[in-house]
């Protein structure tokens, strides 16, 4: 899965894109701890199908440098924005898991004059939402810090994955680790775990059941 960069304010952008530019093109965002690699398996088919897809490793993730200031969650929002317009992208078909999820069916809500179709896994956007376990330990100051100096480990990293995930191929588990490998890198989801304040997509249930 050869990769392609581009510039995007300043920083450098990973991302992979197959098929024909002239297809109806897919988005696909990753979450947490994650990268383009995730949609491995899935790129191929698509493409098969008659679609031109798009997966970029969000700014800290993968291969993409991070941003300069936080992390958060409108940061990444705007980036969606930002992304789709240096790509020429108007409307869309989105797919989205975990993280990418919280962030694209936002902005999916706030642009749905440019979505297509909406396919999500393992992903919500709720008032209702209720932090899971590691993500409360994530959004402690101080407390998040140190768990995340334990993850830091390479060794442990790649046991625990591949015992989630069997079948998980090498160069997709190197991905995934590259935003644990420093204290620096890892901030990027500390800083998106605690923007993530939920009260903000209150409103937003509504907002989705309205996308056709």
């Amino acid at each position: 899965m050869e990769k392609k960069n581009m510039i995007i304010n300043g920083k450098k952008l990973s991302y992979i894109e197959k098929g024909n530019v002239n297809d109806p093109p897919v988005l696909l965002l990753h979450g947490v701890p994650e990268s383009s690699l995730l949609w491995r398996e899935m790129i191929p088919c698509l493409m098969s199908c008659g679609f031109r897809t798009i997966a970029p490793d969000l700014p800290g993730f993968g291969q993409s440098e991070p941003f300069d200031e936080s992390s958060t969650w409108e940061r990444y929002e705007q980036f969606v924005s930002d992304f789709t317009r240096e790509l020429k992208l108007d409307k869309f078909h989105l797919i989205v898991h975990d993280w990418g999820g919280l962030i694209g069916l936002k902005w999916a809500c706030d642009h749905p004059e440019r979505i297509l179709s909406l396919f999500v896994s393992n992903t919500t956007i709720s008032g209702d939402y209720k932090w899971h376990s590691l993500a409360q330990i994530w959004r402690t100051p101080n407390v998040g810090e140190k768990i995340m100096k334990r993850m830091s480990d390479d060794s442990q990293f790649q046991t625990d994955m591949k015992n989630s995930i069997p079948n998980i191929v090498d160069e997709t588990l190197e991905d995934f680790y590259r935003v644990f490998r420093t204290p620096e890198s890892s901030k990027v989801i500390l800083d998106l775990y605690r923007s993530g304040n939920i009260e903000k997509v209150k409103s937003y249930n509504q907002k989705l059941n309205q996308i056709k």
